[in-house]
């Protein structure tokens, strides 16, 4: 299908981004995504992008403290895939509301509802190109340190590799300035 664009620059770059996203959306496959979440840098004559997943920056918890620390990262993360309107093939989860981890408490309180949250969105209706049968956490809900540690190293894993399943190459995304 060929687009009829007017020749004038707008047009051609909105017709452009157009061809290319479908092109993106096309090439799916067995694929879950038509894009990896991701985080944009640079400016706009040489922009990069970098993988949003749980590996850049976010170690696996080994104490009370890095438990905090992490579950809060990790929800962000998340958060962010779920919204993100360029991997997904329509709807998109709802984010998750809760309020950041203060101490081991809320933290289990929020990585139980985040493996939850991330399991739903697996198969969510209208959400993947693909349901991702794969990357479901099995781990237990988090009940103490030792439970939830187990359960954040497997988040991290599951998630990870859950983001990353798209098509080769990037989306693009036009944003007001």
């Amino acid at each position: 299908m060929a687009f009829t664009v007017r020749n004038v620059p707008d047009a051609m770059v909105f017709a452009l981004v157009a061809a290319w996203n479908r092109r993106q959306e096309d090439a799916v496959a067995s694929n879950f995504h038509a894009d990896v979440t991701q985080i944009t840098g640079g400016d706009y004559r040489a922009p990069t992008v970098t993988d949003d997943t749980f590996t850049n920056a976010h170690a696996v918890p080994t104490d009370a403290a890095t438990c905090v620390t992490a579950v809060n990262a990790f929800k962000r993360v998340i958060n962010r895939h779920f919204a993100d309107t360029r991997a997904h093939n329509s709807a998109v989860t709802a984010a998750m509301g809760e309020a950041d981890a203060t101490d081991l408490t809320t933290a289990i309180a929020v990585g139980n509802q985040m493996k939850a949250d991330y399991n739903a969105h697996l198969s969510e209706s209208s959400v993947h190109f693909n349901n991702d049968g794969t990357n479901t956490i099995a781990a237990a809900d988090g009940t103490n340190l030792t439970t939830l540690v187990t359960l954040l190293t497997e988040l991290r894993t599951d998630a990870t590799a859950h983001i990353i399943n798209a098509t080769p190459g990037e989306m693009i995304n036009l944003v007001d300035a």
